[in-house]
C-alpha cells in the first residue's frame, strides 16, 4: 500500500504544473534551473511564455519570449528565432529582441517587459500577421506583472 500511495502522490505532483498552467487568462510563474517562466494561456489553448534568466547564465540576460499555437501540441515560436511582435492594449507596440547585450536589444527588451507587465490585452503577431490575443485577469497582472517588469537586461541602466 505504501508504494501504491507513493506512486499516486508522485503522479499528482508531476501533473501540478500542467494543471496550474491550464487556467485561461491568468498569469502563472514557474522556476527551474535558473529561469523563471511567466506563462499565460488563453481560451484557445494558445500559450505565451516570458522567460527570465534569474541566474542561469553569468550575465543573467538570456531572456526570451515564446508563443505556442496550442500548448497541448508542442510547436512554438521563439523570440530567438522568429519574427514575434506585440501590440499591448491596442496602442503600444513592441518587438522582442533576438539578442540582448546591445543598446538597441536591451532598449527593446525594456520596452517589451514594461508593456507586457501591465497590459490587459496582448495581441501576438508573427511576420506582421496577428495570430493570438491574450487578456490576462487584473488580479494576475497585479500579482505577476511587477515580477515580469523586474526581468532586466542587465547591461544597461534604464532608471
Amino acid at each position: 500500500k505504501g508504494v501504491t500511495m507513493k506512486k499516486i502522490i508522485l503522479g499528482l505532483v508531476a501533473f501540478l504544473p500542467v494543471i496550474a498552467n491550464a487556467v485561461p487568462n491568468h498569469w502563472t510563474s514557474n522556476f527551474a534551473q535558473g529561469y523563471i517562466d511567466y506563462v499565460l494561456i488563453n481560451s484557445k489553448n494558445q500559450r505565451l511564455i516570458v522567460t527570465c534568466d534569474a541566474g542561469a547564465t553569468d550575465l543573467g540576460n538570456n531572456h526570451s519570449v515564446s508563443y505556442e499555437p496550442n500548448w497541448k501540441k508542442p510547436n512554438y515560436y521563439s523570440s530567438t528565432d522568429s519574427d514575434l511582435s506585440f501590440l499591448f492594449d491596442g496602442k503600444i507596440s513592441a518587438e522582442v529582441p533576438q539578442v540582448l547585450g546591445t543598446r538597441i536589444g536591451d532598449n527593446n527588451w525594456y520596452e517589451f517587459k514594461e508593456a507586457i507587465a501591465k497590459s490587459k490585452k496582448i495581441d501576438v503577431y508573427i511576420s506582421n500577421k496577428k495570430v493570438a490575443t491574450f487578456t490576462p485577469s487584473v488580479a494576475s497582472i497585479n500579482q505577476i506583472g511587477k515580477k515580469i517588469a523586474d526581468c532586466e537586461a542587465n547591461n544597461y541602466n534604464f532608471s
